[in-house]
Parts: C-alpha cells; structure tokens; sequence
C-alpha cells in the first residue's frame, strides 16, 4: 500500500496556504503531538510514521485525521495534488479528534467546589494515577496551575483540583477544555457576593433595581418585599413609600419594585435601599454583603405603558393551567376575547382570571386542553388591551407573544430496595430549599419529610437529580411491601401542596407516574457486620449493614466456641430503645442497630471467669421455610442464614481495672506463688519487670522475680522468686502488686486487704519455705470429642486434673496410667493444660473408650511415674481409679415441630411430615416410631392423637429432622396438639442424642405448628348444565363448579347451608340439612356423590340432586355464589384453615 510519507507532506504544504500545525503527526492513543514539522525532516521520524501509521495521524485544519484514513484516499490517486487529497480527507473522513484535544483525560463536568477546589468529573475512569499534568484549568481564559490532584473519595471517576483561590471572583472556569456552569447563572464560578449596579425611577411608582449578577428569583419573590427593599424621600420622614411587590424582569440582574404611594420629581430626592436578606441573593446562594444605600432621581411621571408578561409555564396535569407572570400588578379586569391559545380562541368553558399579585392563570377545559397538547403552536397571544395595569387610569397591555414553557417534569424515577434510595431526574434543575417530600407517595405510601436525618437528601445544591436515602421505619415498610401492581409515585396529586419548584420558580408537574418508576427488588441478604459487648456497660450491640426486624428469636444465641451459653429471648435481654421493653420476634432495628443490656442469667454467663472471652460469638441458627424463619429479615424479606448457621465473633471490652482475686503457695515449690485474676493478662505484659513481690510492712524490702508462667487465658499467673536472696524469709508475709494490664489496656487496681490469717483470696501471702512434698493427686478426669465423631478414638483429648501445679519429668508413657480397659492408642502425647494443674492426653491411633464405664488413674509403681508436683514430689493416683465420662451429659428435647401436607393430598395422611427441631443433634433407629399420648412402649408424647412415624424415612440438616408418618391412627390437630420426647428409657428406643442419652424428662411439650397458616380461597365459579339438561332453572345433575387455591379436604359435620347460590341479595341455600346427601372426593377424584374434590385439578364439583335446595333456581338470576362460616368448618387444608368467605355476596357466577 502506498504511504503518503510525512516528508510528502511536509514539503507539498509548502505549496498551499496551511494553519500553523497543518502536518503535525499526532499520537493517536495520548492526543499528544508526537512530530511537528521540524521533526519530520528527520528520516528516522518519516520511516517510524510510515511504520506506525495506525497509531499516528495527521493534523490539517485543525482537525487530526487518522494516517490510515489519509494513506487509503492517497493509494487511490498517488498522482494527485496534496490540496485534492487533503480536500477529500476532510469532505469523506470523520476526524479522530480536534487538534486542540491534546489531553488523554476527557472531562464530563466541571465545578467549583470552593475557592480553591475545582471538581471535574471524567467522561471515563482512568486506570492510572492522575496527576496535576493530566489537567489543563483555565480561569476567565488564563491557565493557572493546579497544585494538587486528589480523588474524590467512593468515586472512580470524581476528581479534586486544588488551585489559587477564587474568592471574591466570579468568572468563566474550565478544565481540558470542558467549561462549568452553575444553572441559572452566567458564570461558571461565583464566590463574590452581588452588589446594587444602579438604581432608576421608571415612573412615579415603579424604581428599577440593578444588580451585578442574576438574582435568585425563586427567593426574592417568594420573599416579603419589604424585607429586601425600602424607598425614602430625602429629609422626609412623614411620607411612607412602602415596596409592595417586586419582579424579576428578563435578563435576570433587574428588579422592578412596586411602591405604594407615587413620587414626584425630585433630583436626586430619594434613597434606594437593598437590604441583607435570605431572600436578595445570588445564583449560587450569595447574600449581599451589607446593606446598600443608593440616592437617586424621583419621577412624577405616571405610568404610561401597560403590564408586561415575563413569562409563561403550562402545567399539563389535570388542571391544564397556563399561568402568565407579569413585571407589575394588574387587573382582575380581564377581557378573554382578546386572549388565543395555540391558535385558538378560548372557548366558553375555558377561565382566565387574576390568581395573584402581577399573575394571571389560563384555565383549559378538558376538550381546549386536548386542541392544544396537539396544536402545532404553544403560544399565548394577548391583544392589546386583554390586561391592563391597576393605575388610576389603567393602561392597556401591549400586544404580545409568549411561549410558555412547561412546568418541570418527572422523566425519571428508580427505587432501590438494597440502599433504600429513590431518585428522581427531572428535565429541568429543582429548587431544592422548594422541596416537600410529604407530597410524594411511593407505593401508595405517604412519605415523611426530608430532614438532616430522615429521608435524606444527597444533593446540597440545585438539580435535576435528586436523590434521597429513605430511613423513616413505616415508609420503608409500606413502601417496600407494597404489592407489584402498587408500585407508583405520585407527585403532589391530591395531595394538597405540591412536591417542589423547579430553579425558575415553575410548580413541578402534578402526576401519577408509573411508567418511569423503575422499582429494583432487594434480593440480598441482610448481614452482621459486628456484635460487640463491654461488660462495664452490659451493652451487647448488633451491627447490621440494613435495617432488620427479629424473624425467630429462638434461632439467636450466644456461644463459647461450640457450647451455646444462652439465647437472646425475653427471659436475658432488655432492649435499651425503649418499647418494647425485652427483645422479641418482630422487634426491628435502630440505625441498623439493637442494643442490648445483658441481665440475669445471660449477664453471669458471658461474664464467667471460666469463659474464654476471645471465642465467643453470636450464633444465628439456619433459617426455615416460612417468611419469618430467620433470626434477622430485612424490609425486602430477605433472611439471614439461609443455607448454614452464621457465626459472628463477639468483640468482647470493659473499662474496668484488672484485680487479683488470689495469691497463694498451695500446690506450688516453695520459691512459687500463684496469682489469680479476675482477667486475662495481656501476654506483652507477662514479664519479670512487670511484677513486685515486697515484705507487706516494708515495700523497701523485695524479693526479685526470676520467672512468669501463665495458664487459664493468661489469667493464672506463677512467679519464681529468688530464694538465694536475702530478703527471702521464711514467715514473712509478702504482698504482689504488678503493672502488666489486662487484654483490654485496663490497668491493675489492687484488691481490699483480707486481716487475720492467711486467706489465698487477697494479693499477700506468709512464705512458707518448709515444704514437705507431699504429693499431689489425681482429682479428675474430662473427656473431649475433639473430632466431633461421637466415639471415643485418635485425635481426643482426656484432661487430668492434680491437686497442685504439674509437669512432666521425661517421656509420659502408657505405664503412668492404670486403664480399667481401652487404650490410648500407639502415638499418644502429653501436654500441660490451662492451667497449671491440668494435663491434656490427646489420644493416638487405635485409642478406644467406653465412655462412661472405662477409668483411668495414675500407676502406683514409682519407677513409672514421670508426672511430677510443682513441690517435685511425683504425683499420687486418686485411688480406685475415675471414670471417663461422656463428653455431653446434657439430654436432648424437642425445641420445634411443624406439620407438613407433603403428599399435598389436603388432609393429614400417610406420607405427609413432621419436622422436629432438637436440641441437639440425634440419631433415630429405622423402626416405627410410636407417637401417642402418654403410654408404654410410646417414643413420643402427643397431647392428643395417635401417628405412627417411619424410620426409614428420614432426612436431616443439623439438628433439624423431618419424619414420614406411616399411619395415622387418630389425626393430630396442627396448631394445638403438643409433643415431646418420652424420658422413661423402658418406652423410647428409637431416638437419642450421638452419645445414646435418652430424652430430658423434665423438658417441655411444643405445640406442632402449621407449615401453612394461609386459608384456602376459591374462584372461577360457574354453573355447567348436566348431561341432557337444557332448561333455564338448575336441575337434577347441573353442577356448580369452583377452583381452590390449594389442596383441600371435607371436614366431618360439613354444613351444607353454608354453599349459597345469591339472586341479588336473596340467599339459596345448596341444603336444609345433611340428611340423604352423598359425599365424594378423596383426592383421586373417582368417588361419585354430590359434593367432589379434585386436588389432582384444585376444584369442587357440586352436582345437584333432586331434593338439594338448588333445584328450581333461574340460571339467569343467579348472580353470585359464596360459602358462609356457619360454626362447622365446611372445606379445610391439611393444616385445619378453614375455606376464606368471599366479601359481601361472593363471587360471581360464570353461567
């Protein structure tokens, strides 16, 4: 391909009149010049632009064209001259970017934040750091430069300049090119406050006001006048010149103030003031700076020249007003006829009327609204003379055209249920100090009004897009509960006031909008950000990231690593917001939050010194089925733990000070004391220098600590103090005191002094250095399923707890112990435990127990002890050998159980469900399991009725187990009967706990819910003629003929007076009584009889016997159908919910 070559170009242009950079060679990728025309004599620059030409192009007429583009139109006429070829690019090729575009950040936006900050927003996030080269920022024309680049922060494309200060200015403002602007003004950057240009009589009751910039008309007009301005008559103090309306005239700077009582001539004869008001300001918001007094000449001239129209908005809502703003008052006189609309005269039904100082409003009937929302021209045309001016002799309008503008409109409307936030685009900027949010419904839902910390607003300055954050508890739940078909946003209508006025003062469209609501449905779940607790407060807070409401209180506990300490129900929290008083299901957040303030037993537990305040957290159960099934459910309904229990780590604090609770030398050597906290030591802390060991009466007198050793969390401490020192004595009594703070930064606060003997519960003890090393004894052994396999095995542990401090002196092996049977496997350890009494065994490969039965001691052969006493003194056995219990001691109960139509046959029967909750996890023989009240041989104690369970069909999640029932003797009713579990261990022998304990006798019976609580509904009624049938009355064999919602059966003692055909308001009955009448429907839909249900289809088929009260009634009259609750229940789901009665007649009837 021919390369029309960048010295071609540079030489042939010498032949053409060019701009000064014609034949630059641009970088495509930067816009950055890459050769200017010295460079491309250059051979190694021709060849690198001829080998780049796709990332080069080339400027011509300010525009840069890519260099393939050039080559394509030079390869198609090599001969040509360079001004065709040039003539050619620029008529057929689409430039690549203007010349003047030499910056690779395109700017979007641009305004002055403040005097020093610009904020440009960019057309495209960047993927490299910016810097102040990448910005070119122009004030009133003339670069400055840019001091400091920042990214504005939760942006990827929001950047902060920072340059020289703009304050006491206003001007033009431009960054790459792009220039800010602030709506409604002329100037892109305003700091300086305006001020009063000149101020002119321009009759004897109308004085013109200047200002240096556009006013803010929406303020100043909506302001009382007498606020902002004021006339006086030069060394008159009598005569009042009081302004009675003022205008802002068309350019915007100019306002026309209206006095009541005339002036005369009088050469600078009168005092103009414009006062320091809210209401005088600027564009941007900027009061004067101080009240300004301007004399000027007074005129006696009257009025000679009639009202003028300063502008028009059409608000084509269902009022269809036109409403026409004047520069002065005019009056109520107003001649119709001489006013046409788009074209047209106004008809009778059409009004035209004075609605307000200097305003007139165009009323359009309905038809006239039509002509003119069709009608190719908008303008209002005013005939001389239509309004005039209310002077003594009124002067006449002059004849005038004005187009109104409509009234700014709603184009664009999203809700967000995940961030609750509702914005709204408008196609003209909103007045945002107009705004009155209560003049929105959403979703049928009124809104509350816009506060600092209600329903916020984001934007702080004037807009087309406003954005609010809705927070206000009802709005989000009517708003976000609302059904599909309810979504839609009203602005203003019916409502009273409007929602807000746009930036030149025009009432926002009154309308129902449903097309532009785009409504986007939360479907994320809630989640904890953080649980928190400080046990000098007993506050426990939640953190959620969206506010929540308590689904199922029982599904929250608090647990210590696997053992759950207690659950958050009413009987161990208060909640700290004021109602209700005690935390429960439907309570909802605050802020996102629920703080709670611990009691009782809840408050004991998380505060045990036993517990290791480091593992602990808030644990929220797996959610269930049901909408409310959850331990939190956001506004959307969305549920936490959904698919697996969560667990989030409770970041446990106090303020309190650390204490000693003990010093003592029980159980340790003779140069040892053992120091007890009420809690955990800060392991930094845990250093020689951090402790003092002194003679109680003299503090001069120490004995220096040599080492630290610390068990239980940091919260048992023993020191090793120097017995070579002279200061160690035997029967002196010694106090500890210590630095070390504790694992929240709580310094040490030393404990009351205990008088009299030495009590071990103080920080002072009597050194005893006559030891006799009597031995310290097996006290204990514990049991730990380490794996959580529910057998004793490899990888166990087995804690041995001694009467004093231990160690291990050499290797600890099998012959230490004394096993009653089992083994503790081929590769066991042993280690110290918590605390300095305790040894943990974890057990090796092949290790077996029979927990509960098997026992371990400590061998009586001194040659094979290797356990050794703090005093170093071996250890003694306990004597006679303790037994290894099971690890969980606790029994299991039934905490939930919940009915299920799993065959969906709409009666309880073989193969539908039960779901029971456990405590804890079990296991369930494959056998029958017995249901019944309280008898022999029963596995389960029901309130009333009689199932059979089948244990073969079982499907577990957790401590979760649901159950097919195999036979049902005598029905259960959902709802009302109770279960648990039997604890006579004669009668249950299917279900246990993992470790084979029978189920807690003492435990409390729960009633079994209904899985479905919502009452079947019918619809579709119709009356179908019988085989052979053709007449107009109902007949033996007709059939009346309804769908249902779900599946449903028959309940014994049916009232048949309750299936009521209307004529009108006239009630037929299907039966006087039950007697005679034949029933069918079992669900398959093959039993013949009057009354038939098929759940295979969810309908009810009523066929019409002879003697049946139907018989006889016009088909044509029959108007509705209904069925009545009259004491027994006539149709019922599995669950026991009887059929819904239809409102009023019922529905009507299909014939």
């Amino acid at each position: 391909m021919a390369v029309l070559s960048a010295t071609a170009v540079a030489t042939l242009l010498g032949s053409i009149p060019v701009s000064a950079a014609d034949g630059e060679v641009y970088d495509l990728a930067t816009r950055t010049v890459k050769y200017t025309l010295s460079d491309l004599m250059s051979l190694r620059n021709q060849l690198d632009a001829g080998l780049h030409s796709s990332q080069y192009g080339y400027e011509y007429n300010g525009n840069v064209y890519a260099l393939d583009d050039v080559n394509e139109i030079y390869s198609a006429n090599p001969e040509g001259d360079l001004d065709s070829i040039l003539s050619q690019v620029e008529d057929t090729v689409t430039p690549a970017f203007e010349a003047g575009e030499t910056t690779t950040v395109k700017v979007d936006s641009v305004s002055a934040i403040n005097a020093t900050t610009v904020r440009v927003e960019l057309e495209t996030a960047p993927t490299t750091d910016l810097t102040t080269g990448d910005f070119t920022v122009k004030v009133d024309g003339v670069a400055v430069a840019v001091s400091a680049v920042t990214k504005t922060p939760n942006t990827t494309k929001s950047y902060d300049l920072t340059i020289a200060t703009l304050a006491n200015k206003e001007g033009s403002l431009e960054v790459n090119g792009k220039a800010a602007t602030i709506d409604g003004s002329d100037f892109g950057y305003d700091f300086e406050a305006p001020t009063v240009s000149s101020v002119t009589a321009v009759d004897n009751k109308h004085v013109l006001f200047t200002f240096s910039e556009k006013v803010d008309k929406v303020a100043l007009e909506g302001a009382l006048v007498t606020d902002l301005f004021d006339v006086e008559k030069v060394n008159d103090s009598v005569t009042d010149y009081v302004p009675t309306l003022a205008k802002v005239q068309a350019d915007g700077k100019s306002v026309l103030v209206t006095l009541n009582t005339a002036m005369i001539n009088f050469n600078s004869g009168y005092i103009a003031t414009a006062k320091v008001n809210a209401g005088l300001k600027d564009i941007k918001g900027q009061q004067l700076s101080a009240e300004t007094k301007i004399i000027f000449d007074g005129s006696g001239a009257t009025a000679t020249t009639g009202p003028v129209a300063l502008g028009a908005v059409y608000t084509p809502s269902t009022s269809s007003k036109i409403v026409v703003k004047f520069d002065k008052d005019i009056s109520a006189t107003i001649d119709k006829s001489k006013i046409t609309v788009g074209g047209a005269a106004l008809a009778l039904a059409d009004t035209v009327s004075r609605t307000g100082t200097a305003e007139l409003t165009i009323t359009l009937s309905s038809s006239s609204k039509t002509a003119y929302d069709t009608a190719a021209s908008k303008d209002v045309v005013f005939a001389e003379g239509a309004v005039k001016d209310t002077e003594l002799t009124p002067n006449n309008m002059a004849a005038t055209t004005i187009t109104p503008v409509s009234a700014a409109k709603l184009t664009a409307a999203i809700y967000d249920e995940a961030s609750n936030k509702l914005t709204l685009t408008f196609d003209k900027a909103i007045n945002i100090a107009t705004i009155d949010l209560t003049a929105i419904t959403l979703n049928g839902e009124p809104l509350v009004g816009s506060t600092s910390t209600v329903n916020i607003l984001t934007q702080t300055a004037n807009s087309a897009t406003l954005e609010f954050t809705l927070s206000d508890a009802t709005d989000l739940i009517n708003v976000e509960g609302a059904a599909k078909a309810s979504r839609a946003l009203v602005l203003g209508a019916g409502l009273g006031a409007g929602f807000a006025k746009d930036v030149n003062g025009n009432t926002v469209a009154d309308a129902t909008y449903t097309s532009v609501l785009n409504y986007t449905d939360d479907v994320t779940a809630p989640v904890i950000s953080g649980v928190t607790y400080n046990a000098t407060t007993n506050k426990l807070v939640i953190t959620a990231n969206e506010d929540v409401t308590v689904g199922d209180i029982t599904k929250l506990a608090v647990y210590e690593g696997t053992t759950e300490l207690f659950k958050l129900n009413a009987a161990t929290v208060t909640f700290e917001d004021g109602s209700p008083d005690v935390l429960a299901n439907t309570d909802a957040s605050v802020d996102k939050k629920y703080v709670l303030t611990l009691s009782g037993g809840a408050l004991t537990s998380i505060e045990a010194s036993a517990v290791n305040k480091s593992n602990l957290a808030l644990n929220i159960s797996k959610a269930g089925t049901g909408a409310t099934e959850a331990g939190f459910v956001d506004i959307a309904g969305n549920k936490i733990a959904t698919d697996a229990d969560v667990s989030i780590a409770i970041a446990y604090t106090d303020q309190d000070a650390v204490t000693m609770t003990g010093a003592t030398q029980s159980g340790v050597a003779a140069n040892q004391v053992k120091l007890t906290f009420n809690k955990s030591l800060a392991a930094a802390d845990l250093v020689t220098s951090k402790f003092t060991v002194a003679k109680k009466d003299n503090a001069a007198v120490t004995v220096p600590v040599t080492a630290v050793a610390s068990y239980d969390d940091n919260k048992t401490v023993i020191l090793t103090i120097d017995k070579d020192s002279a200061n160690y004595v035997n029967g002196y009594e010694y106090a500890v005191s210590t630095t070390a703070k504790d694992i929240y930064g709580n310094p040490y606060q030393a404990p009351a002094d205990i008088t009299g003997p030495d009590t071990d519960i103080d920080n002072d003890f009597t050194l005893d250095t006559t030891v006799t090393g009597t031995a310290y004894a097996l006290t204990g052994v514990s049991y730990a399923d380490t794996n959580s396999d529910y057998t004793a095995n490899a990888g166990d542990k087995i804690t041995l707890t001694f009467n004093g401090a231990v160690s291990l002196s050499g290797d600890v092996t099998v012959e230490d112990f004394e096993l009653s049977a089992g083994n503790l496997g081929s590769n066991f350890t042993v280690a110290q435990g918590s605390s300095p009494e305790k040894l943990v065994i974890t057990l090796g490969t092949g290790a077996s127990f029979d927990l509960g039965t098997d026992t371990l001691d400590i061998t009586g052969d001194a040659t094979k002890k290797h356990i050794v006493g703090a005093n170093g003194v071996k250890v003694d056995a306990a004597g006679g050998g303790i037994t290894i219990a099971k690890p969980d001691a606790v029994k299991p109960y039934i905490t939930k159980a919940v009915y299920n139509d799993a065959n969906g046959s709409g009666a309880l029967n073989a193969g539908d469900t039960l779901t029971l909750t456990f405590s804890e996890a079990v296991n369930i023989d494959a056998e029958d399991i017995q249901a019944a009240t309280a008898a022999p041989d029963n596995d389960l104690i029901l309130s009333a009725g009689s199932l059979v369970l089948d244990g073969t069909q079982v499907s577990s999640d957790g401590n979760t187990v649901t159950i097919g029932i195999k036979t049902v003797t005598t029905p259960i009713v959902p709802g009302t009967t109770t279960i648990k579990g039997d604890g006579d261990g004669t009668n249950n022998n299917a279900i246990f706990d993992k470790w084979g304990l029978n189920f807690d006798a003492t435990a409390s019976a729960v009633i079994i819910e209904k899985s479905d609580t919502t009452a079947p509904a019918f619809s579709n009624v119709k009356i179908v003629k019988g085989d052979g049938n053709t007449g107009s009355v109902l007949q033996e064999g007709d059939k009346v003929v309804f769908d249902v919602s779900e599946a449903i059966q028959k309940e014994t003692g049916i009232n048949l007076e309750a299936l009521t055909l209307y004529e009108g308001d006239t009630a037929i009955k299907y039966a006087t009584d039950n007697s005679g009448l034949g029933f069918g429907g079992d669900g398959s839909g093959g039993v013949t009889g009057n009354v038939m249900i098929d759940n295979s289809a969810k309908t009810v088929t009523i066929t019409i016997a002879a003697d049946d009260g139907w018989v006889g009634a016009d088909v044509n009259s029959i108007s509705s159908f209904n069925i009545k609750t009259l004491g027994n229940a006539t149709f019922t789901d599995a669950n026991g919910n009887e059929i819904q009665t239809a409102s009023g007649f019922g529905l009507s009837v299909t014939k």
